[in-house]
């Protein structure tokens, strides 16, 4: 298995329609158009957003614009299941932080 610091090999097809081998990168493959949400958001706006966007994770980031955690379907799903009041929780109370 290869770690992060390991590049991929594969072959991508050029503009002529040529295969051509490359190194693929982060850049190659990641979303470009990134919606974060802050900690103080309500349970609510991070249900819309993956609804209207259709993104199984999102960032959450300070006032700073400084990284926090990240919220995934799973974590609303699980909020869903689990709290009697989702509608009335924030996304601080549900957001994956970095220990």
């Amino acid at each position: 298995m290869k770690d992060a610091h390991d590049s991929l090999e594969v072959q991508v097809k050029s503009r002529r329609g040529r295969m051509a081998d490359r190194t693929l990168t982060v850049a190659d493959v990641m979303t470009r158009r990134v919606i974060t949400l802050s900690p103080y958001h309500s349970f609510s706006d991070s249900v819309s957003l993956m609804a209207k966007h259709s993104f199984r994770h999102f960032l959450v980031v300070d006032a700073a614009g400084r990284l926090v955690g990240v919220v995934s379907d799973r974590d609303i799903l699980r909020v869903l299941a689990r709290t009697a009041h989702w509608n009335t929780t924030s996304v601080s109370q549900f957001t994956v932080y970095d220990a």
